[in-house]
């Protein structure tokens, strides 16, 4: 997940909190995690117990007392194709004015035809839009 804008700096960790207390923030590895259908592991303080969950459940839980202690990315098909990109005023140290991620599950036998309902997700946007839900497939 290596990314020109912002190399070397910060974690994956940090990068996700940040997107958990500002929505705003388009946050390039939140979307490309949820485009892969990633989920978190977390640990509770309290209680020293772990929950998982998804990065959508993460935006809107209360972190007081956890930490993310790991990513899971699950086995996809061969056959799913994700795309990522991110529109940003420079090449380097630059947050992504908007991003976007595209999941595909295509024929690869049959011209890479889609198969089925694509899934697009889109960052900066505004603060509660992630997702475009309303596609038809022909």
């Amino acid at each position: 997940m290596y990314n020109l804008h912002i190399p070397q700096v910060g974690s994956i960790g940090g990068n996700l909190m940040l997107k958990h207390q500002h929505p705003e923030f388009p946050s390039d590895i939140f979307l490309t995690l949820l485009g892969t259908g990633a989920s978190l592991t977390l640990g509770t303080a309290a209680d020293a117990s772990t929950s998982e969950v998804t990065l959508e459940q993460f935006l809107s839980i209360s972190m007081a007392g956890r930490v993310i202690l790991s990513v899971t990315l699950p086995q996809l098909s061969l056959n799913t194709q994700i795309h990522s990109y991110k529109i940003g005023p420079r090449a380097v140290n630059a947050h992504a004015y908007v991003n976007a991620v595209f999941r595909f599950e295509v024929n690869t036998t049959a011209d890479f035809q889609i198969t089925s309902k694509p899934f697009i997700l889109y960052g900066g946007i505004n603060p509660n839009f992630v997702s475009v839900t309303l596609l038809v497939l022909r």
